[in-house]
């Protein structure tokens, strides 16, 4: 949404999301209300702008944060909807580039050719597709005060996956990658580096209500979908702090001394073990503690080319995706 700043000039002024106890809770950065939280990180120079107030064919000459420098004079008023688009050119940019998500699964979507192959038609290189099937959003924990829950997170943040008013009305199956690096201490507090006391301790009691929630949501799911794979899930740990990491080997593998979760009141029923295991396996894990792969954690700011796209590859294979390389 439009702030009203600067209405008469270049310079546009964007919220940074809805302020509230539960507005900006679950926000698709595409939503319509324009309330998505920091939405904003993903534009760039370059991109297609309209809304009321926004003369045609608009583009961002600069971007810092919230604060935009537009191609043309606006008149934006406070409260207007502004859409941000990648032209086809950047798209293209993006495909080729190796480290991102369009790298990754745009030809997965093409009924034809694909566009490395020469297929410009982007209803069936895939491009358009991706557009369509790819969605991300953050979660604005620190100004509507429930921490960041990187469990709920596995639950699509309480948005439903099944039904025409959803957005994968007709999905065979839907991947919820959820990251996190418990940044705000939400599942354990900077002294409480041992295992959750129980179910009912303040820090337990968070894990417990949130895998309640993950549990409610894929069995909804899929008695929605009647069928066992419309629903995956992917629990990404960011970083090297160790009790954090705990949390995720927990959830996947269950109560051991090593996870947190070894005192009285808990057992693999209240973790996450039955859809982390077996025939479906629902749930998969990165950079837990014990991950072979990632041990100490997905590292944080990695600039290596292709680093987090390995990682979402490897997991997204292990989720039964294997024509993706």
């Amino acid at each position: 949404q439009s702030t009203g700043t600067g209405s008469g000039t270049v310079a546009l002024s964007v919220q940074a999301g809805a302020v509230g106890a539960t507005a900006n809770v679950g926000k698709y950065v595409d939503d319509a209300g324009g309330n998505a939280y920091k939405a904003y990180k993903l534009l760039v120079a370059g991109m297609t702008v309209s809304g009321t107030g926004i003369s045609a064919g608009t583009t961002i000459a600069s971007v810092s944060n919230t604060s935009i420098q537009l191609s043309a004079v606006h008149t934006a008023s406070s409260g207007a909807i502004i859409t941000f688009a990648r032209t086809t050119a950047q798209k293209t940019t993006d495909y080729n580039d190796g480290s991102t998500f369009r790298n990754l699964l745009q030809d997965f979507y093409a009924t034809g050719g694909t566009e490395g192959s020469g297929n410009t038609n982007s209803a069936t290189n895939g491009a358009d597709e991706y557009d369509s099937h790819v969605f991300f959003g953050w979660d604005g924990y620190n100004v509507e005060g429930n921490g960041e829950r990187q469990i709920q997170y596995l639950a699509n943040l309480g948005n439903p996956i099944t039904g025409a008013s959803t957005k994968f009305p007709s999905a065979s199956t839907v991947v919820v990658m959820a990251w996190g690096d418990e940044s705000n201490d939400w599942y354990y507090g900077s002294a409480n580096n041992e295992p959750f006391a129980d179910q009912t301790s303040l820090y337990g009691a968070r894990v417990a209500a949130d895998v309640a929630e993950v549990q409610t949501f894929i069995q909804d799911s899929e008695a929605d979908a009647s069928n066992n794979t419309i629903y995956r899930g992917i629990w990404f740990s960011v970083g090297s702090i160790t009790p954090y990491r705990q949390i995720g080997q927990g959830l996947q593998n269950g109560v051991s001394p090593a996870s947190q979760f070894s005192s009285s009141g808990w057992n693999n029923g209240s973790l996450l073990v039955g859809n982390s295991s077996g025939t479906p396996t629902r749930i998969q894990y990165a950079g837990q503690t014990g991950d072979t792969n990632y041990t100490n954690g997905i590292a944080a700011n990695n600039a290596v080319v292709g680093y987090y796209r390995g990682v979402v590859l490897a997991k997204l294979q292990d989720s039964g995706f294997s024509t993706l390389t």
